[in-house]
């Protein structure tokens, strides 16, 4: 059972495997890492502003030197910040709300009980439970609004008052975040076309000029010697590839050439020889007499051929071992000194 081939590989998938791949991650590790930290800096953002207030109102609460801690200072805090809910002048950003220790809504700055911006009190708990003292959700309401909720303990006692929310919409948020993600996605997949782009073309590059140069090097060794490569448009490695084997391919016809010129004149040198030979012998088994002049004769010349012929295989060999890189070292030799 023959063994199967292993697939045949190319310079086109190798770097598609490889150098596409590597890229193909990098781009995904820092297109990840940029929408985590965008992504982190508008909501983050969002909550950080909704902090900020409260650190406003706390602030405040101290300059109003209400921050003692007998029964009659902790209602004029309670009423200082019912006071600001109903001031509040960010009403068409924010809902304010302030919350007793259930987690009920006491009051809030639109006036009204909006169940929609209720979030089960899961922000409350966070800032109960919390070691901050703050908690933030985000949540759909019935109408499919997405919001954010953010409650913040009140660090001062405040008669029923127990913590502050302020709730937002995300709707702008959202726009912007789904904006960030297109153009993220377009500059991604614009560099992505880039690198596959100017890849392929520069492999294209090498992979055509090797083509050529496989095929013609192919066809070289089925014995075509008059196949070429065209020149080559830049005198880089694969230019100077191609122009080698141009010369080999010269070379090649040259060392054909003259082992053709040389089959021929030692097949010449040959004949003459065998034809000597051949005549002779034809011409002796016809005599009958060896004592006959023409038979002596004939074996003298079929003798004198013979060694003429067996120089010319030696010379053959004399070469054959000089193309091998084979040396001879010729010596004086003293036979009887040899022998003894």
């Amino acid at each position: 059972m023959k063994r199967g081939l292993p697939p045949v590989q190319s310079i086109t998938r190798r770097w598609l495997r490889g150098s596409l791949l590597i890229t193909i991650c990098i781009l995904a590790a820092a297109l990840g890492l940029f929408l985590y930290y965008s992504h982190q800096n508008l909501y983050g953002g969002v909550q950080r502003a909704m902090q900020a207030r409260f650190s406003t109102v706390e602030g405040r609460l101290q300059a109003t030197g209400t921050a003692g801690s007998s029964q009659a200072t902790s209602e004029s805090r309670s009423q200082s910040l019912r006071r600001t809910v109903e001031q509040f002048d960010e009403k068409d950003k924010f809902e304010f709300m302030l919350l007793d220790s259930s987690g009920v809504v006491l009051a809030t700055s639109s006036g009204t009980m909006n169940k929609n911006l209720l979030s089960e009190g899961r922000d409350f708990y966070q800032a109960v439970t919390g070691s901050t003292g703050s908690g933030m959700v985000t949540f759909r309401t019935a109408d499919g609004e997405h919001v954010m909720a953010v409650t913040s303990l009140v660090p001062y006692a405040a008669g029923n008052v127990t913590a502050m929310r302020l709730v937002t919409s995300l709707t702008l948020v959202d726009r912007q975040w789904y904006s960030t993600l297109m153009v993220s996605f377009g500059v991604a997949a614009v560099v992505l076309g880039f690198a596959v782009f100017s890849g392929l073309f520069f492999i294209r590059t090498i992979v055509r000029p090797l083509g050529q140069v496989e095929a013609t090097a192919n066809r070289i060794a089925h014995g075509d010697l008059t196949t070429r490569l065209p020149d080559a448009p830049y005198d880089d490695e694969i230019g100077r590839l191609c122009k080698a084997i141009n010369q080999m391919a010269e070379d090649l016809t040259k060392t054909e050439r003259m082992k053709n010129e040389f089959i021929s004149s030692v097949s010449h040198e040959l004949r003459t020889p065998l034809t000597s030979i051949k005549g002779w012998v034809e011409t002796i088994a016809n005599i009958r007499d060896p004592d006959d002049e023409n038979y002596r004769k004939g074996i003298t010349i079929i003798r004198s051929e013979t060694d003429r012929l067996y120089d010319m295989v030696e010379e053959l060999l004399d070469f054959s071992r000089l193309q091998n890189g084979i040396k001879l070292n010729c010596e004086v030799l003293d036979f009887v000194a040899e022998a003894t």
